[in-house]
């Protein structure tokens, strides 16, 4: 439950901090470009300089690369069968690495898309997929608690570990907030399900091995320096958002036909967390993607510095969320009746009061 909480009637801008109620919300202009794409849905994004990109498209198993600028898109490795099924993807220096599931891999590529090689999962902790590297080489990863017969193990706090570059050496770098957990009764007994639509903490690592963790539940960025020191950000602004039939449809329709019933029995969230997604753009600016209600015409994203403290609160048309930045422009994935539309919207620079 988040600190600052009002009546769930109560749909407002909460601030939560004396520091934030002095950071007005900036509008962006209109799309400087777009480049219209086939996949289903974006998931995270990595850039790769200049106006290069890389996508994941989790449905149709591909990593894409795009030239916004040409708006030109093609299938990391140029063919099927470079990797199965990826489900993450992350720069670090001049590589891109890619995590699949289906071979049971993180496979590592040149920035232009040339195959380096490939990692087994066995090499890692507990098969963990690693989801950040620093500058040092280390790699770093979310451990979960083995789940059990019940679920019951899904109450405990999951690990951010770090392993060295061989990964011969692991250890624990951080705890996350644990994941909100209904218990449920049903035809198997008793189970302990995580509620849909509700928040996960969220975390990344800058080069030099600082780790932040943007808090789902006090919601504000947490800091770890390499030396194990932590500091807390200030709490950001938010408001309430109820979890409205509507919302239950819409997340049952990103589902096959054949498959809606069975999620359909997935205990929900009473509310919407803060944020549904966060990462760190390359200037070390932490990037919240803020939930939104379907009443709204317009959806925000919060830039926080380093150190936890609200610097912007920009506001863009429509649904479409922001999957990366460079710094300077903000990439939104804007669904439409096939495929995407890769958004490009140019981002105010901040200047220190």
């Amino acid at each position: 439950m988040r600190t600052c909480l009002l009546p769930l009637a109560a749909l407002f801008v909460l601030a939560c901090g004396p520091d934030n109620r002095d950071v007005p919300y900036t509008a962006l202009q209109q799309p400087t470009d777009s480049t219209p794409v086939p996949f289903t849905y974006i998931g995270n994004a990595a850039w790769l300089g200049g106006s290069r990109w890389a996508f994941l498209a989790p449905n149709e198993r591909q990593v894409v690369l795009a030239d916004i600028a040409l708006k030109s898109t093609n299938m990391l490795g140029g063919k099927p069968g470079s990797y199965a099924e990826p489900f993450n993807i992350f720069r670090a220096g001049d590589s891109l690495y890619v995590g699949d599931l289906g071979k049971r891999s993180m496979t590592v590529w040149s920035i232009d898309g040339g195959f380096g090689r490939s990692i087994p999962a066995t090499s890692f902790v507990r098969g963990a997929f690693p989801l950040a590297r620093d500058a040092a080489g280390n790699f770093y990863s979310q451990l979960y608690p083995p789940p059990g017969a019940d679920g019951s193990g899904n109450r405990d706090s999951t690990y951010v570990i770090r392993m060295s570059a061989d990964f011969s050496r692991a250890d624990t770098v951080a705890h996350l907030a644990p994941l909100d957990i209904a218990e449920v009764f049903g035809d198997a007994g008793r189970r302990f399900e995580p509620r849909a639509l509700s928040g996960r903490d969220v975390w990344g690592v800058f080069p030099d091995g600082t780790l932040w963790i943007a808090r789902v539940n006090q919601n504000r960025i947490d800091r770890r320096t390499p030396d194990g020191k932590w500091s807390e950000g200030d709490q950001l602004p938010d408001r309430v958002l109820q979890v409205l039939p509507q919302d239950r449809e819409r997340f049952l329709a990103t589902f096959p036909e054949e498959l809606r019933t069975t999620a359909g029995k997935v205990p929900f969230a009473i509310i919407k967390p803060p944020f549904e997604d966060a990462y760190a753009g390359p200037e070390q600016r932490i990037y919240l993607i803020k939930s939104y209600s379907l009443a709204d015409s317009s959806r925000i994203v919060q830039v926080v510095s380093p150190d936890g403290k609200l610097l912007q609160q920009l506001e863009y048309r429509g649904f479409g969320r922001m999957v990366g930045t460079d710094g300077t422009v903000g990439i939104v994935a804007d669904a439409r009746e096939k495929g995407h539309n890769l958004l490009v919207y140019r981002l105010p620079q901040y200047v220190a009061k």
